[in-house]
């Protein structure tokens, strides 16, 4: 059945937040060198974050938000998967590009009250 809101904000900030446990290390090992780092370096990185996301992703899919928040966890989900395939098809680029494909969804995240989850997680 459906989770009440607290319930859900409580699952989806775990999932988020081990999500970013796991996110942390990649962005350790490869911003110190971004800029000298070789595109088969940065695209490694880009992999290992994509299956990080597309596992977060599939465990916030999991979880059974209260309706009156349905509709919205829907949008913040569909956000996450477009910046996901952004960030697969800039590849190494992503790393050298200024704009955040994550922004919208860490907006539409905050809005649900999903604290860890509207966390970009470079912090």
């Amino acid at each position: 059945g459906a989770l009440s809101k607290a319930d859900y904000q409580k699952q989806a900030d775990a999932v988020c937040a081990a999500a970013g446990e796991k996110m942390n290390p990649i962005f350790e090992e490869i911003f110190p060198k971004l800029e000298t780092a070789t595109e088969a370096e940065r695209k490694d990185a880009v992999d290992q974050m994509s299956k990080v996301i597309h596992q977060e992703i599939d465990d916030l899919a999991a979880l059974e938000p209260p309706s009156d928040m349905a509709d919205d966890v829907d949008a913040m989900l569909a956000s996450v998967r477009t910046a996901a395939d952004t960030m697969a098809d800039q590849g190494a680029d992503f790393w050298l590009n200024d704009s955040d494909p994550f922004a919208d969804a860490n907006q539409k995240a905050a809005a649900l009250g999903l604290k860890a989850c509207s966390d970009d997680g470079s912090e």
